[in-house]
């Protein structure tokens, strides 16, 4: 029997899906197979977000979206899937959904093309990616004295190499983006 620890969260059902899934992805990678099916990838790009109204989002928001990366395997009653994230870049390995919900981000393999400029994600999508950026926020609460101290100095001696940086960049955008009343 398959034993994933990644995947111990699933149903039998979407364990059994994602074997498929799974199977039908690598050899896709191999070039078996000329289509991946029912088991679509989707790609997001990630560009800044500005001031948000009305939106409880977490201050490191544009930092963990234009900078961290993550990887999870992602299950609700009704959808399952491979979330890998690298800087500013999600690739959503689909293994059961709602294509209605998802448009604009299928990564068409035929053609080496990404759907539209402007994708639509599920609200709880949102929701989800928020919860991942509190979550690196508490992780980084959560540094040493000791390294702190060490990033401190690594900033007051390469302050022009972190201004360039798109950490610092991304972290201007979370300022800029904080609601004028906090």
């Amino acid at each position: 029997m398959w034993q994933d620890d990644r995947f111990s969260h699933f149903t039998e059902d979407q364990r059994n899906l994602t074997r498929r899934a799974m199977q039908v992805w690598a050899n896709f990678m191999l070039e078996r197979v000329e289509d991946i099916g029912e088991f679509q990838q989707h790609i997001l790009v990630c560009d800044a977000i500005g001031p948000l109204k009305g939106q409880e989002f977490p201050s490191n928001l544009n930092r963990y979206l234009q900078r961290s990366f993550a990887f999870d395997a992602v299950r609700a009653p009704d959808t399952s899937f491979i979330f890998s994230k690298m800087g500013k870049f999600i690739n959503l390995g689909f293994i059961k959904f709602d294509q209605s919900e998802w448009q604009g981000a299928r990564v068409h393999a035929s053609g080496g093309t990404i759907g539209s400029q402007d994708p639509t994600v599920p609200a709880p999508f949102g929701s989800y990616l928020a919860e991942k950026a509190r979550r690196v926020s508490e992780l980084n609460q959560s540094v040493s004295d000791q390294q702190r101290e060490k990033i401190n100095d690594f900033v007051f001696r390469n302050p022009e190499r972190v201004a360039n940086s798109g950490t610092f960049q991304a972290m201007l955008r979370d300022l800029r983006a904080v609601p004028e009343s906090c």
